[in-house]
């Protein structure tokens, strides 16, 4: 002991530091149960990081694209919004009439009845179609249909015949009523919507939509 302590410091610090290091190393990997224990869990989690790591850096470019990314999501979920309101998810029998009539009292004419017909399925969509009798002037008549084109949901009119109140060509509509002095002319058409598979037929529940419904009279 007396060698050792004759010995310059920094020679018995470098000595005490070797021994440790020699009783640090032979506990570690040495037989101690608690320590082997700590190193196995060691090496776990440092294999455990370096996948992290390793995923970390695989996703590290698409950071930068996160936000246009989402933005690309949420155009997308709008303009499947605008698809729906196009062409919705359900025949909407009821929304369908009230539109009609909405544009029918801007036009100032008179929708006399609508008369629902079978839904004719097709490949991606469905074709709902609804015999219409209508009366007015003549102007407002072509307002109406001006009102109907621009519709947010597609709506095509089929078999449009028209003919003047009192003519002597026969009435394309089936039914008489009492007319306004200001009305002039009469048309008779089937207005089709369309809507996508799904839950169609559902919708049309309310007494409007049903085939062969009896016509409304003034």
């Amino acid at each position: 002991m007396g060698k050792f302590n004759e010995l310059p410091f920094p020679a018995r610090i470098g000595v005490l530091l070797v021994i440790g290091a020699v009783i640090f190393a032979g506990a570690w990997y040495g037989p101690v149960p608690g320590l082997a224990a700590m190193r196995t869990a060691n090496d776990t989690a440092a294999a455990k990081l370096k996948d992290k790591q390793a995923e970390n850096a695989k996703l590290r470019p698409y950071e930068g694209q996160l936000r246009e990314l989402n933005s690309q999501i949420d155009a997308l979920q709008r303009q499947m919004e605008r698809q729906r309101e196009i062409v919705p998810d359900a025949k909407d029998a009821d929304d369908f009439i009230r539109d009609m009539q909405s544009n029918a009292l801007q036009a100032g004419v008179e929708i006399r009845s609508f008369t629902a017909k079978p839904v004719n399925a097709k490949q991606y969509y469905s074709e709902a179609p609804f015999e219409m009798e209508i009366d007015g002037p003549y102007f407002a008549v072509l307002n109406f249909f001006e009102k109907v084109g621009t519709m947010e949901r597609i709506v095509n009119i089929d078999d449009l015949k028209m003919s003047g109140i009192g003519s002597k060509v026969a009435a394309p509509t089936k039914h008489k009523y009492d007319y306004a002095p200001g009305e002039s002319v009469l048309v008779a058409c089937t207005a089709k919507a369309f809507f996508s598979h799904g839950t169609g037929e559902a919708a049309a529940s309310g007494p409007a939509a049903r085939p062969g419904a009896t016509p409304a009279k003034k």
